[in-house]
């Protein structure tokens, strides 16, 4: 609840260049996306050019669309392509009924007049929270018979964070400032206070190169993925841009790769 309810995450980092970008029609966000490619690709957590095509996928697109395709693995115009037998507007960046983030954009309706922030934080405790942060850690745990105590997300804690002003959880590019004030005043060393954002992920980029290599082989031609309109040279391309260090696909192809052996266990499961 750390990040949900103090702003930790990257993409409040990003709020302050959002005004900046915001303006620019199309073709100049595409360009944007050329040179953006052309930054050194990196296997580690967050590296520039992840940065950069992550946070122009959020462009052109309304505001309370901004965070669900900053998320995204692919870009509107990147998802088309992928998958070009599905209807273009499927893909929008508005968040229209029969599109991609439909249910998103009625969840976030509550928070339409809300600032960014703000309306981040509500979209980070609503779904990503209960949905990703809480299952996961409630699976792991019951697993191997663990009780595990989240004191962020105490109620009358969450209700009094909720009740403070965005300018006071993050400012520029100071995430988490209430945590951080608290660090330094317990005397924590300010390696801790300061320290950047690192999030508890595996090192799957660098395994899709080696241990998971296998996986990747086949992947464009995959028989799971008969009839899901997937075009398998746009999957071959992420393959091997991913492989060349070009740029870091490990999101896109890590899911492919889920998916797949998804439909194998289940293959008498429909997929609508």
């Amino acid at each position: 609840g750390g990040d949900e309810l103090f702003a930790g995450y990257p993409p409040f980092g990003a709020l302050p260049y959002e005004p900046l970008v915001r303006p620019w029609p199309r073709a100049a966000v595409n360009a944007a996306r050329v040179v953006a490619r052309l930054l050194p690709s990196s296997d580690r957590y967050l590296g520039m050019q992840f940065k950069a095509l992550a946070f122009l996928q959020g462009f052109p697109a309304t505001p309370a669309m901004r965070l669900p395709w900053w998320l995204s693995s692919l870009s509107a115009d990147e998802a088309r392509q992928l998958a070009p037998h599905q209807a273009s507007a499927f893909f929008n960046t508005t968040g229209d009924s029969g599109s991609v983030f439909a249910d998103t954009s009625r969840l976030l309706e509550p928070m339409a007049r809300a600032a960014s922030t703000d309306r981040m934080l509500y979209y980070y405790q609503k779904v990503f929270l209960p949905e990703f942060v809480c299952m996961h850690t409630d699976r792991a745990a019951m697993q191997f018979g663990l009780e595990v105590r989240a004191p962020f997300l105490s109620l009358p804690l969450v209700e009094a964070v909720n009740r403070l002003p965005a300018r006071l959880k993050h400012r520029g590019g100071e995430l988490k400032i209430p945590l951080r004030q608290l660090a330094a005043r317990h005397g924590l060393p300010d390696a801790i206070v300061r320290q950047r954002k690192q999030g508890f992920t595996f090192p799957i980029a660098r395994w899709l190169k080696s241990t998971l290599r296998p996986e990747l082989d086949e992947l464009a031609n995959s028989p799971e993925f008969e009839g899901l309109g997937l075009d398998p040279q746009v999957v071959q391309s992420y393959v091997d841009a991913h492989l060349a260090g070009r740029r870091n696909n490990y999101r896109l192809l890590y899911h492919l790769i889920v998916f797949r052996a998804w439909r194998r266990r289940y293959p008498q499961l429909a997929v609508a």
